[in-house]
C-alpha cells in the first residue's frame, strides 16, 4: 500500500514536469481569449450600429452609406440598390423623410471573416409616419475595415 502512494505520487509529479498541468492552463487561456475577442467583436459591433444611428439622427444620410461597402446590396420591397453611387443616393433621399431612426439588434453571429446581424428598424419620420421594417445585415472585413455588403429588409 505505502508504495502505490509513492507510484502515485511519482506519476504526479511526472504529469507536472511534463506539462500536462501547462497544457490545461493554455487550453483556458486559449478560451479566455477567445472569449474577450468575442466581447470585443460585440462591443465594437454596437458601437457601429450606435453610430450609424446617430449619423442618421444627426441629418448626415451620406455618412450611413459609408458603413457599406461600395459594392454592397441594399433590397427590399420594391427596392433594389447596387454600388457607391446608388447607395450614396438612397442615403441622400432620407433628407426627405428625415426623422429618428432606431436600430435593434435581435441576434448577431460571428464568423472568421463575415458577421451576420437580424434585427428591427423603426423610423419615426418628420411627419409624423412609422416606418417599421425587420432587416438582415452581412458586415465582412476588407482592409481592415468591417462595412455591410449586404443589406436586406422586408
Amino acid at each position: 500500500m505505502r508504495y502505490i502512494k509513492y507510484l502515485l505520487l511519482l506519476i504526479f509529479a511526472i504529469s507536472l514536469s511534463t506539462g500536462y498541468g501547462q497544457k490545461m492552463s493554455n487550453s483556458r487561456s486559449v478560451k479566455d481569449k477567445a472569449s474577450i475577442e468575442k466581447q470585443q467583436q460585440e462591443t465594437l459591433f454596437k458601437s457601429l450600429v450606435r453610430d450609424m444611428m446617430d449619423a442618421y439622427n444627426e441629418g448626415r444620410y451620406l455618412q450611413v452609406a459609408q458603413y457599406y461597402h461600395d459594392d454592397a446590396i441594399v433590397s427590399g420591397g420594391t427596392t433594389f440598390v447596387e454600388g457607391r453611387d446608388a447607395l450614396d443616393q438612397y442615403w441622400e433621399d432620407f433628407f426627405s423623410i428625415g426623422g429618428k431612426w432606431q436600430l435593434t439588434i435581435n441576434w448577431e453571429r460571428h464568423y472568421t471573416d463575415y458577421v451576420v446581424q437580424r434585427g428591427k428598424s423603426v423610423i419615426m419620420q418628420r411627419n409624423g409616419e412609422k416606418s417599421e421594417v425587420e432587416f438582415f445585415l452581412h458586415w465582412r472585413k476588407v482592409n481592415g475595415e468591417w462595412k455591410i455588403s449586404q443589406d436586406i429588409y422586408w
